[in-house]
């Protein structure tokens, strides 16, 4: 008799309306039917006759499906005595330094701050930069230079000359120590160093008045989201005031430029896991229900209710209830899909959303 089993690389889930598989080792996802994945999680290692027969009493066809699992090898069909044969994926995360990245203003890099985060594990730093410090640029590439921190990337908040820009940054003795370069509104954007990878955005981005959320596939990124929040987990911000947080709008008080560096080695000895690193979209409304959510990169900042539940302000552009995206046709709005949400709570009408996925989908 032959078994069916999941690939333990393969990370099956759903939201509120449909499945998801992620193939972490390929950063590649699929679509499935809820019931579907369901069904697949409850039976791994069952014979296909079990799950086939239990796939059909909630009116779901087995063979399609199982043509697509096998083709992209997100199952694996196998005689029962490998049954046992596929060890579990381990997916907790050991990290022992306190932090992984930094963002800091421009004016903030300083080779006594440098030396702060380097000490304390740092291995990313986002230097944040405006139109008016580009005449100031050179006078980083020594201080970055001397440190041994793997990465950096330059993230302008203002329009920046691209010929100028490109030219300064692949001519620098360190390019390659540069990730990333982005501007913020630029038309074109700043092509990447050779050999660099992408940083993740510093800002949420809007459209239309939704945020338009980051999503990005590997095993990194999903093993983080399982127990803490991908964007700050492990991130200190230091802003041109002279504040130190571990998120924007969590900040200690205001400190001058000579007690920076001391302030911020305080700071990092006395630090304790922040409630925003362990935000995770399981526990923020909406997001949880969403089926994107391993692989989310959300710069938002979650707000806190009176009872202890988290929400976002803004609203995303994709709306995982009837699984269509802003631009998509037949998209509404939460609230015109009768999900509502606020400081006060969060309430979903599941007959208009069934309703609505009757009419999108024929469900």
């Amino acid at each position: 008799m032959n078994v069916l089993r999941l690939h333990q690389q393969v990370r099956f889930h759903f939201g509120y309306l449909r499945g998801i598989a992620y193939d972490i080792s390929r950063n590649n996802y699929f679509f499935l039917p809820k019931g579907l994945v369901q069904v697949l999680c409850e039976y791994d290692g069952e014979s296909l006759d079990c799950i086939e027969g239990k796939l059909k009493e909630i009116g779901i066809e087995f063979s399609h499906w199982l043509r697509l699992l096998l083709k992209e090898e997100l199952v694996f069909e196998c005689p029962e005595i490998f049954r046992n044969s596929f060890p579990p994926l381990d997916l907790v995360v050991q990290r022992p330094l306190k932090i992984d990245t930094a963002v800091l203003y421009f004016t903030r890099v300083r080779s006594d701050i440098m030396d702060i985060l380097e000490r304390f594990g740092c291995q990313h730093v986002a230097i944040l930069l405006r139109k008016t410090n580009l005449t100031e640029l050179n006078k980083i590439w020594r201080i970055i230079d001397d440190i041994s921190i793997t990465s950096v990337s330059l993230h302008f908040t203002t329009e920046v000359d691209h010929d100028w820009l490109t030219d300064i940054i692949t001519n620098a003795s360190h390019k390659l120590r540069f990730v990333s370069v982005e501007g913020e509104g630029a038309e074109n954007p700043i092509p990447s160093i050779p050999g660099s990878v992408s940083l993740h955005r510093l800002s949420p981005r809007f459209r239309l008045g939704y945020y338009q959320p980051c999503l990005i596939l590997n095993q990194e990124v999903y093993l983080d989201a399982l127990q803490r929040n991908v964007y700050f987990n492990r991130k200190i911000f230091i802003d041109e005031y002279g504040r130190i947080g571990c998120g924007d709008g969590y900040w200690s008080t205001q400190h001058k430029p000579n007690i920076i560096a001391h302030a911020l080695k305080d700071y990092l000895t006395a630090m304790d896991i922040p409630s925003i690193w362990s935000a995770r979209k399981d526990d923020i409304d909406i997001c949880k229900d969403c089926e994107l959510r391993y692989m989310c990169v959300d710069p938002r900042i979650p707000k806190r209710r009176k009872d202890g539940t988290l929400f976002y302000e803004n609203e995303c552009a994709y709306n995982p209830y009837i699984s269509k995206w802003h631009d998509q046709s037949g998209y509404l709005p939460l609230s015109d899909s009768g999900v509502y949400n606020s400081d006060q709570g969060v309430t979903i009408d599941h007959e208009r959303i069934a309703a609505i996925n009757a009419e999108l989908w024929g469900e």
